[in-house]
């Protein structure tokens, strides 16, 4: 004979979703780059995962920034971190958008969501960081004719499609971890 086990899920612990392969990552996270939904779930990333792709996306970030200088060139160390300040204020402003949303939800809830969409934002930024890394390199190495390297909208143009395609990718995936709401305008605001 079986026994009947009722359990009462409204009080039952929440169970942490299972979470995924790091090649899952990279690829959602690029999904996300072209303003596509990541696949995800309520996954979150484990540290190893969020440590290994960010010091991935840094040292992508130097080697193509290298591409800029043509010759020999300097390592500076202080002009190289002063970029990271702008990630501290994403994790900031994704902790305080994603709060609102979770206020009911368990406590250790918001500390993954605020992982996945950092792991996600950050492998969002890479196809952004590639497209105008590689731009800044064709016209520094001249593989563009004399005409267009010196014209001064082609410089322009790049810096602005750089910040709109980032801008929104980064926007769009918040939203989509917060739904619509006044933190989430104020989050666009911000960064």
């Amino acid at each position: 004979m079986t026994d009947l086990v009722v359990t009462d899920l409204a009080n039952a612990a929440p169970q942490k979703a299972a979470g995924m392969p790091l090649k899952n990552w990279l690829v959602e996270g690029v999904r996300a780059g072209f303003f596509l939904p990541p696949r995800t779930a309520e996954r979150s990333p484990v540290p190893w995962q969020v440590v290994l792709i960010f010091s991935a996306y840094l040292g992508l970030e130097l080697a193509m920034s290298r591409l800029h200088v043509v010759g020999p060139a300097n390592f500076e160390t202080q002009a190289w971190l002063s970029g990271w300040w702008s990630w501290l204020v994403f994790l900031a402003a994704a902790w305080w958008a994603l709060s609102a949303s979770e206020a009911a939800g368990p406590a250790g809830v918001r500390h993954s969501r605020v992982a996945a969409c950092f792991t996600l934002s950050v492998l969002a930024s890479v196809p952004v960081l590639v497209f105008y890394e590689l731009t800044i390199a064709a016209l520094a190495h001249r593989w563009v004719t004399p005409n267009a390297r010196f014209a001064p909208w082609v410089y322009w143009s790049a810096y602005i499609l750089y910040m709109l395609w980032s801008f929104g990718a980064l926007a769009l995936l918040v939203r989509r971890f917060t739904g619509w709401s006044r933190r989430t305008a104020v989050f666009v605001l911000v960064m």
